[in-house]
């Protein structure tokens, strides 16, 4: 039963070896991997500035 949770521990929390001991340890949980979206380069402007991006695109183009 130990040896299970401390599986489970070791696969949730990234234990490192600190360069430098001060008495203080933090525990910082491993990040989950997420696949990729196929259109995720999409996501951190919102649908709005895309198509603003787009019109000005094309507005001056007309232009040129």
């Amino acid at each position: 039963m130990i040896k299970f949770f401390h599986l489970k521990i070791f696969k949730a929390i990234d234990f490192t070896k600190p360069f430098l001991t001060l008495g203080i340890n933090i525990l910082f949980k491993k990040a989950q991997r997420v696949k990729p979206k196929l259109f995720g380069f999409f996501q951190p402007l919102s649908i709005d500035v895309w198509l603003y991006m787009i019109a000005a695109y094309f507005g001056l183009f007309n232009l040129i």
